[in-house]
């Protein structure tokens, strides 16, 4: 599998990188999110580890990630604004761990056709699923 690590932390970043290397993987490491998107844009990868510090990972259904894998909330002001979204944070943003979930959850609940398999893609049971929509005011 290939790998690309995001994370502007260089000792996470390369240890992650050569812990993937270890088990016998190609992992290649950027230090921002903007450069990710780059990269993303560029190649095909089968995994992307989004600052792992915060614990963010972005999942998706396909075998491999795209940029529009992204939640549009993360993706660069210009690709936004191209869509009429105007200017919101890029990957990479100083965005707290919770505006990233929130969005992430919001794009798994558009593009899932049960509740049941959104509560799958992030790993949480159905209770978790409920109590995290309730939340974010689609409950």
């Amino acid at each position: 599998m290939d790998f690309l690590v995001i994370d502007d932390d260089k000792t996470f970043r390369d240890a992650t990188c050569f812990l993937i290397e270890d088990a016998g993987h190609y992992a290649a490491g950027v230090e921002s999110g903007q450069l990710g998107l780059n990269w993303l844009k560029e190649d095909k990868w089968d995994a992307v580890l989004l600052d792992l510090n915060l614990g963010a990972v972005i999942l998706a259904k396909r075998e491999q990630i795209f940029p529009e894998d992204f939640p549009a909330e993360l993706r660069s002001a210009a690709t936004n604004a191209d869509a009429g979204g105007g200017a919101l944070p890029q990957v990479g943003s100083l965005i707290s761990l919770e505006r990233l979930e929130e969005a992430h959850l919001r794009r798994i609940l558009g593009q899932t056709a049960s509740l049941t398999e959104a509560a799958e893609i992030p790993g949480i049971d159905q209770a978790t699923l409920y109590r995290k929509r309730k939340k974010i005011g689609l409950g």
